[in-house]
């Protein structure tokens, strides 16, 4: 299995066809995310995260200190949350300009996931599911048993999701709810789910009870 990767940002149309694409010159593996003014913001491995106006133009770009392979998380009040693997988690304003920054101790190429309360929650490969409050302050942190590549989820009762060796939940005020024994790297959603694991994709159901209701696995 090969891997493509493109230093530009394109945008499909409803039918198909390219309605334009944006050089960034380099690699893209951040995942977009598009503000409620239609701004599109990505991450580059060029150390930047990209504003782009929804006819393709560049709004603006913010220069992190490494890769930027994190994909952004937006708040209600419009700031852009996004990691860089120079160990920093960015809070970035609608106009470009920094708002706040925390450093964790590692990569962060979790993408963040926002709480009701403005809490945003963000992985690092120091092994710790990180709570930063919307002010950039930490709230807690938890130490999970390998690095934690996933990008968290979080439940209708708030419990947060997330995949670190094991499968974690936590509760909001950053204790175990259950953990439950996988390989999970990959990212958590609130429905069915699968992970890479060496050559093998393996497709796991849990319950919020922590017991597996059925998986299947896939050679590759």
């Amino acid at each position: 299995m090969g891997y493509t990767f493109t230093p530009s940002s394109p945008a499909i149309g409803p039918d198909g066809t390219l309605k334009w694409k944006y050089k960034t010159g380099w690699d893209v593996d951040s995942s977009p995310a598009i503000g409620g003014d239609g701004t599109v913001y990505a991450g580059t491995r060029n150390h930047y995260l990209s504003a782009l106006n929804p006819d393709g133009t560049l709004k603006w770009r913010y220069e992190t200190g490494y890769y930027v392979d994190s994909g952004p998380a937006i708040g209600k009040d419009g700031t852009i949350y996004v990691g860089s693997d120079d160990h920093y988690l960015y809070a970035i304003n609608p106009d470009g300009t920094l708002k706040w920054k925390y450093e964790t101790g590692g990569w962060v190429e979790s993408s963040p996931a926002i709480g009701e309360d403005g809490t945003v929650y963000v992985g690092s490969v120091d092994h710790y599911l990180y709570a930063i409050r919307p002010d950039g302050t930490l709230k807690w942190k938890y130490k999970t048993g390998y690095y934690v590549y996933s990008s968290p989820a979080i439940g209708k009762d708030s419990t947060i999701y997330v995949g670190s060796g094991y499968l974690y939940a936590i509760r909001p005020d950053g204790t175990l709810k259950w953990k439950h024994k996988n390989r999970i790297l990959c990212g958590i959603e609130s429905g069915d789910r699968g992970r890479w694991h060496g050559l093998r994709w393996e497709q796991r159901s849990l319950s919020l009870r922590d017991k597996a209701r059925w998986h299947n696995q896939v050679e590759i």
